[in-house]
């Protein structure tokens, strides 16, 4: 075989190697993003702590009683929302920092019940929670 023959199946050779590097290169990548993303959604589930009452009940139901600890949750969670929250007759407006509500004078093991005021356009307005 003449020279350039010898050339042309090294760089062949040198092509299919490299190839088949960044194949491999770029399965690994996606495999590991698909396992962060898995670990990142599994861990929230378990972390009751993380949780806000949508979450761990599906959706808010008006008429259902929700503990305080999972009004505060929620309250913290739902910080920068479009909606006011109303709880017990302490307006929380829409907006607001996480770090600037008060929750000092909330009873978590109290009971609370849900009504939602709907704007006329259908999204939610505002959250009344009503100690019971």
């Amino acid at each position: 075989m003449s020279s350039a023959t010898h050339s042309i199946l090294h760089f062949s050779t040198a092509m299919l190697l490299f190839m088949g590097a960044v194949t491999s290169g770029v399965m690994l990548l996606l495999t590991t993003k698909v396992a962060i993303e898995e670990t990142y959604v599994s861990q929230v589930q378990l972390d009751r702590n993380q949780q806000t009452i949508g979450q761990t009940l599906g959706r808010l139901a008006e008429g259902t009683l929700y503990t305080g600890a999972e009004v505060m949750m929620t309250l913290h969670a739902n910080a920068a929302e479009t909606f006011d929250i109303e709880v017990d007759g302490t307006l929380f407006a829409a907006g607001r920092s996480a770090n600037e509500i008060d929750t000092a004078g909330m009873d978590t093991t109290a009971f609370y019940r849900l009504k939602e005021i709907r704007r006329s356009d259908g999204s939610l307005g505002r959250m009344m929670f009503t100690r019971i």
